[in-house]
């Protein structure tokens, strides 16, 4: 069957190794350094600044490598033990590709699988109709490291249902969602499925009911969101200063990494964790962020709308808000948001007797991660120069002309250039931004160098699957024909 990975197995011993290798160099590792976390705080050049920057230390969560591996030894024992996988004919886990956490995840299962003589479960490499069709009543698991959003597993789970269930009237598939964390809103997004298309989409779905596939995860890992953690005032503060463009819908959830993976800016406060970035420009917030009322415009819709259109949780932020501030909001209106900006820039007081310099300073706070040492000079003096602002911009959103974050960054960078502030032009930021978002720590080493997902089969390398390409566009691989400027290089030649 072409859906089932029949190199696992073969390729579980070399890489249980790896795991266990990794296990020692890497887990507990990536604390938050509290000296260093102390320097961050106190450097930040206004006293709510230090308050928003102690507030994202106080509530970031680290798990580690062991962490890791003992809540998937403990999903393992609920989904044997209480929910009986083994009674089953065949039960199915979804390893995925091997650079993805769901493969070396599932490793790490199958190691506690057979320390505690569980049945060894099928190994698929796709969660397509055939997995479904060919074995509807027995489990198929789906073990993943956090949720952060819950869109992506529930993307997936809502095209299975609405596939399998709505369009082909069959009965639900037996599935298992297992996750190492979550959080009340993923938790929330993975509860539901589609019943229901939007009349002009093929993908958006217009009305979900609750999901009958079962959610496994450990109720200490399930992490209350930040914004009903601290309320929508502090929370919108904290993150206008460390994370200003996913604010505008309402990301991230959650301030978390592992010692496996630090997610992208829309998951955690990526740039704000492993870099420690310190506005050192002698310029208040109004001035970095809110250029010509550009910034809480219309680009703060989308965080309205998504706290606006939960009742419940509705309810809760404008309780703790209007009991803060003597107000009496009945919705998270355009106004309300204002209020909160004005908040922040009145509290913006700049220290007088900073001794100030036209860059971004870095105090990387977590130990091992100081990736800036590493940067060519070049590099690390461009970042710098970079204005606060565009240090923020999501990876691929740039160069992306559709996106409204070219636009406001020129509209900053005029405002700094207009103050004989020097900062490097559109076409540097975006290499610098290359170098921002594609440099993470901690490290994903279970996707590259000695810790990688791999197999070695009968001495040599696992053949990797020749890429396919439509008649109407064929490749021809030649080989470079000077030696000396394109050494171990091949060009493609693409012909219709």
């Amino acid at each position: 069957m072409s859906y089932i990975d029949s190199t696992f197995i073969e390729c579980y011993e070399e890489n249980i190794s790896k795991i266990q290798k990794a296990l020692q160099e890497y887990s507990g590792k990536h604390n938050i350094n509290p000296e260093k976390a102390s320097s961050f705080i106190e450097s930040q050049i206004s006293p709510i600044r230090r308050t928003l920057a102690k507030t994202l230390i106080d509530n970031t969560i680290y798990i580690t490598l062991q962490d890791t591996f003992n809540i998937v030894e403990q999903l393992i024992l609920r989904l044997y033990n209480e929910h009986e996988l083994g009674k089953h004919d065949n039960i199915y886990f979804y390893s995925g590709k091997k650079e993805k956490s769901f493969y070396f995840l599932n490793v790490i299962a199958l190691f506690f699988i057979k320390k505690h003589g569980f049945k060894i479960p099928i190994f698929v490499s796709n969660l397509d109709v055939n997995t479904i069709n060919n074995d509807a009543s027995n489990p198929i698991v789906v073990l993943d490291d956090v949720s952060y959003s819950g869109s992506q597993i529930s993307q997936l789970m809502n095209d299975i249902y609405y596939d399998e269930c709505v369009k082909n009237k069959k009965k639900p598939p037996n599935i298992f969602i297992a996750l190492i964390a979550l959080n009340d809103f993923s938790l929330a997004e993975l509860s539901m499925v589609p019943t229901e298309l939007l009349p002009t989409s093929t993908k958006l779905y217009a009305s979900f009911i609750q999901s009958p596939f079962k959610l496994i995860y450990l109720s200490e890992r399930l992490y209350k969101p930040l914004i009903l953690k601290l309320g929508i005032e502090l929370y919108c503060m904290m993150t206008i200063l460390f994370s200003v463009w996913t604010l505008t819908e309402g990301y991230p959830f959650v301030s978390l990494y592992l010692d496996h993976k630090m997610a992208d800016e829309v998951s955690t406060y990526k740039p704000a964790l492993i870099y420690g970035p310190i506005s050192m420009q002698k310029l208040p917030i109004s001035n970095l962020f809110f250029i010509d009322g550009t910034f809480y415009g219309e680009v703060l819709d989308g965080f309205r709308r998504r706290y606006d259109r939960d009742t419940f949780v509705k309810n809760q932020l404008l309780e703790q808000f209007n009991r803060e501030n003597n107000t009496k909001y009945t919705n998270i209106s355009e106004e309300l948001v204002q209020l909160i900006i004005q908040k922040i820039i009145d509290l913006d007081i700049i220290d007088k007797d900073l001794n100030t310099t036209e860059t971004i300073k870095f105090v990387p706070f977590i130990d091992n991660c100081n990736l800036m040492e590493s940067f060519p000079e070049d590099i690390k003096a461009g970042i710098s120069k970079m204005d606060y602002f565009s240090f923020f911009v999501p990876k691929d959103c740039y160069p992306n002309k559709d996106c409204a974050v070219p636009y406001v960054s020129d509209t900053v960078r005029e405002y700094l250039i207009s103050l004989k502030i020097n900062v490097p032009d559109r076409k540097n930021i975006q290499k610098y931004l290359g170098y921002i978002t594609n440099n993470q720590c901690p490290a994903s080493w279970y996707k590259k160098g000695e810790y990688a997902m791999s197999c070695v089969k009968g001495g040599r390398p696992a053949r990797k699957t020749r890429r396919r390409v439509s008649k109407s566009k064929r490749i021809t691989i030649r080989k470079c024909k000077s030696k000396h400027k394109c050494k171990g290089k091949q060009t493609r030649k693409y012909s219709k």
